[in-house]
């Protein structure tokens, strides 16, 4: 792919969730113009949390807890806070998202309050890739909350260059509802408007004439309005348990209704490590599939036995996306919660489930998941039926002979989607720049058969399966498309630690970092001290010395542990745009938070919020930068540094080792256990074998 070479490349970015924050980043990083356009006020997508969110908005309730680890959901060059717990709640999560704005001074190229309502190719698409836009912003918040973009425009493009002519199209700026539409003209397009907006509603005979109260999760907030009521949730995947367990204490009795059941997994595993950083192994994806599945199941069923309570499936864990819950298990033994087969009829006053019993309920929950849905590009770049699309490692239109449109964050993994979105950042800045190739056609099309083909052959027919993957496995190819994929092999020779926790421990998004573009320099201690920093003590009083602290921006702990906030060029020392207009929403915000200061700023920033620009601008340290300097976290271990005092050296290797030497036995053990199974299971048809074989030889 060959990108003309203009006065600069605008790249738009639809959403400022955590794929658009990501792409942000990446692109400033690569040297080229974000311009990122948010319908809703502030940041945060999904994870801006609203009691009253607006129509066709990403929409979560109260209670929510993220079900990865910190480190596994972080950017892989930007570590969460230690004083942050080890799983979020989705304050905690915007909170992340919030230092993640602040520290690489990404607010600047955000417009708020604008809504993209049409993507087309530009007249001259097929000499240079460009794509058409048209967008509308609310009049009212032009002035006080856009920080993107020129508003209250239309670009007129010439169809031989490409070049844009800006013509005022309308003023009117004193009816808040009136919107202004502008057509842009970009270089390059990357959707980051998520999958959580268009709720999926199915068609369940009888649904209208019921007399109780319907509705789904997106609306769901909080138990307070279902006290002493009888609820059936429809579906049961995480959404469905987690409203289940919130409303079974106060709701008289919750049915889980489910078409298959579901695999319940816990967020912890052993010594409350979190579970997601023992799976998410290289080691462990080097078993096979069949011993995987096995052994997680039985960890499963640890809790609680599927069986005796209804949840089992007829599939394995791995064949679904799995659900991840802990408390579920309390609230079933105690009955507040019962497991119900599928819902198949409504009456008025209750539903009707397969093994033909009837409940009667005041309120009926839809937990059944969202329609993929990107109505603002035209069909024929590409269109999502039935939650499929025909896209290239789920990112490009595989129709598109210049591939300079990607959606990013699309992809159902087993894992946080926050990296992902990252590296597919990554990949798309690099290959607009011109630092790696596409493929030619044919790989790109044999790549959507076979993956197509093995979702079939691996995961349940669903609609929630059309884009599902392994995180490792999916991160890995999109690494090495940009050469930052880990080489262990030669890492054993030259660094030996690393390489085993690595290959042992959690594949942290910092692995990512550690060689090709991007490098990040803290990345090696970060990784090295990954299970120590999980398994310290968090509570005060009970460690006279950290395991780490990374000096985020919000840690305040151990002045000489603080970290040093780098400032540069980009991974790539390639000095980022400034935003194309003088007049650009941005220009009257203070830029950059400086070094070491930003470690006792940045706290008081956070608490205020960023919010149309707000809460951040007066902050101490401003320098004034750049903005698109990147400013990664060091991370730095001083020798002898350990869990405990340094006389005791020893206890700053047992976490992690006496972990791995523990993980490695009981992965030892179910091998054994695996085999034996499947020997005692084989016994029969072994026997029969050796009968018919002793009886022709007779």
């Amino acid at each position: 792919m060959e990108i003309p070479e203009t006065r600069e490349k605008r790249i738009l970015i639809v959403g400022a969730g955590c794929s658009g924050l990501a792409a942000i980043k990446c692109c400033l990083d690569e040297g080229l113009t974000p311009v990122c356009l948010e319908k809703s006020s502030d940041i945060g997508g999904l994870w801006n949390f609203s009691q009253n969110p607006t129509q066709d908005a990403a929409s979560i309730y109260n209670s929510l807890v993220i079900n990865t680890s910190k480190d596994m959901m972080m950017f892989s060059d930007f570590p969460p806070p230690d004083d942050f717990p080890l799983f979020l709640t989705h304050k905690k999560v915007l909170e992340y998202f919030k230092l993640y704005t602040e520290n690489f001074d990404l607010l600047r190229y955000i417009t708020f309050n604008t809504e993209v309502r049409n993507i087309a190719k530009s007249p001259c698409y097929d000499e240079t890739g460009r794509w058409q836009v048209r967008y509308a912003v609310k009049v009212e918040a032009t002035a006080a909350s856009t920080r993107g973009g020129k508003t209250g425009e239309e670009r007129d493009v010439n169809t031989e260059t490409g070049d844009v002519n800006k013509e005022t199209i309308d003023d009117n700026t004193e009816t808040s509802d009136v919107n202004t539409e502008t057509v842009d003209v970009f270089d390059g397009v990357m959707i980051c408007s998520g999958h959580h907006s268009v709720p999926h509603v199915p068609d369940i005979p009888g649904l209208s004439q019921f007399e109780g109260t319907v509705l789904h999760s997106r609306s769901y907030k909080d138990a307070t309005p279902f006290a002493g009521q009888r609820v059936v949730i429809l579906g049961m995947g995480n959404s469905a348990v987690d409203i289940a367990c919130d409303l079974a204490r106060s709701a008289s009795q919750v049915y889980l209704s489910s078409r298959r059941g579901a695999w319940i997994v816990p967020r912890t595993a052993f010594w409350g490590l979190p579970a997601d950083m023992l799976a998410n192994s290289r080691v462990v994806f080097t078993m096979p599939l069949r011993l995987l599945d096995w052994c997680v199941q039985k960890q499963a069923n640890f809790r609680i036995d599927h069986d005796t309570y209804g949840l089992r499936p007829d599939h394995g864990v791995l064949n679904c996306h799995p659900t991840i819950n802990d408390e579920l298990p309390v609230h079933l033994v105690s009955g507040r919660v019962q497991a119900r087969p599928r819902l198949f009829r409504v009456e008025q006053d209750g539903v009707w489930f397969d093994d033909e019993t009837f409940c009667q309920c005041d309120v009926i929950i839809m937990a059944t998941g969202y329609d993929y849905r990107a109505d603002f590009v035209n069909p024929e770049i590409f269109k999502i039926e039935n939650n499929c699309a025909n896209l290239y490692k789920y990112m490009f239109p595989a129709n598109l002979p210049k591939p300079t449109l990607a959606v990013i964050g699309l992809i159902q993994a087993i894992g946080a989607v926050m990296p992902i979105s990252e590296i597919q950042s990554r990949w798309f800045a690099q290959l607009f720049t011109g630092q790696v190739k596409f493929p030619e056609p044919s790989e790109v099309l044999k790549d959507i058969a076979d993956k197509t083909k093995a979702m079939a052959d691996l995961y349940v027919k669903s609609r929630r399966h059309t884009m599902q993957t392994f995180w490792i496995d999916y991160m890995d190819q999109i690494a090495s498309k940009i050469g930052a994929r880990p080489y262990l092999w030669k890492m054993m020779f030259s660094d030996p630690e690393l390489a085993l926790k690595c290959y042992l421990g959690p594949c942290l998004p910092a692995q990512y970092r550690l060689q090709g573009p991007g490098v990040w320099s803290g990345a090696r201690a970060f990784i090295v001290s990954a299970l120590s920093r999980a398994t310290a003590a968090k509570y005060a009083g009970h460690v006279k010395t950290p395991v780490l602290v990374s000096g985020g921006p919000s840690s305040r702990q151990f002045a000489s542990h603080k970290a040093r906030l780098k400032s540069s060029k980009g991974p790539n020392g390639k000095a980022p745009s400034l935003p194309p207009e003088p007049g650009n929403p941005g220009d009257d915000v203070t830029t950059g938070t400086s070094g070491a200061e930003c470690v006792g700023a940045q706290a008081d920033d956070v608490s205020n919020g960023i919010k149309r620009g707000e809460g951040s601008a007066d902050s101490e340290g401003r320098n004034g930068k750049l903005a698109g300097d990147s400013r990664s976290r060091d991370y730095e271990i001083s020798e002898g540094q350990g869990r405990f005092e340094e006389d005791r050296r020893w206890a700053r290797w047992s976490p992690e080792w006496m972990t791995f030497t523990f993980y490695l036995m009981v992965m030892l053990i179910c091998c054994v256990a695996w085999l034996l199974s499947f020997l005692f299971s084989q016994t029969g048809n072994l026997i029969s074998l050796l009968d018919r074989h002793l009886f022709l030889s007779e």
